[in-house]
This record gives structure tokens, sequence and C-alpha cells, in this order.
């Protein structure tokens, strides 16, 4: 279970005023005071408190899944072979900047972690 299935399809997030179907999240609010009592989760006992909660069935969730599973493939083969995965242009090196990684000549954030010094860019 991915939690997925416990979401309002139109829930986007608590630090917006609203949800996708314009529904303001204080007016929907359970009264009593728990920090997520709000209809857009399945599991909090409150999903009457809107009129416009919808979540996904078992089938919407394992199609969203399956198809993260391929983006998820997609970006790894690119990163294998060199090309980027934002802009699918060649990646010729790679450039450490704090935590994260950019590959050279786009500049496109790849992804966190430490670059080998076999990968750095002779700056």
């Amino acid at each position: 279970m991915s939690g997925r299935e416990l979401w309002c399809k139109n829930y986007n997030g608590l630090m917006n005023d609203t949800c996708k179907a314009g529904v303001r999240y204080k007016d929907v609010k359970d009264p009593v005071d728990r920090p997520l009592g709000y209809p857009c989760f399945k599991d909090k006992g409150c999903t009457h408190l809107c009129s416009l909660v919808v979540f996904r069935t078992p089938e919407e969730v394992k199609a969203e899944r399956e198809e993260a599973d391929r983006s998820l493939q997609r970006y790894l083969e690119n990163i294998a072979n060199d090309i980027c995965p934002h802009c699918k242009k060649k990646i010729e090196s790679k450039k450490q900047v704090g935590r994260c990684m950019y590959a050279s000549p786009c500049y496109c954030r790849l992804y966190q972690g430490t670059l080998s010094k076999e990968g750095a860019l002779n700056d």
C-alpha cells in the first residue's frame, strides 16, 4: 500500500489554500483539533466534511505506480547511458555543486550525491 489510495484526487498539499477542486482547506477541516483532520485523507474519519472528495480506485493506484516505475526506469537508463534525463543531451561530464550533481554541458540538475574524482570537471 503506497498511501496514494488514501488521498483525495483533488488534494494538492496543505501549503496551498485550496485543493484542485477549489475547496478551501480551512473550510473543511475537522473542528476537533487534529493535525490532519481533513476530509482529503480517507483514514482520518472525516470524509463527510467535503462533498467533492473522491479517492483513487485500486486500478488507478496500480496504474500510477506502474507509470512511476516506468519513469524511474527511463531516468536510470538515461543516467547509465550518459544522457541527461531532462533535456536528453549527451552528458560529457558531471559537476558537484554542494550536495547536487549537475550535467555538463546542459547544467541540468541530475541528483544528489557525491561525485567521484573521475567524474568531476577539470576547472
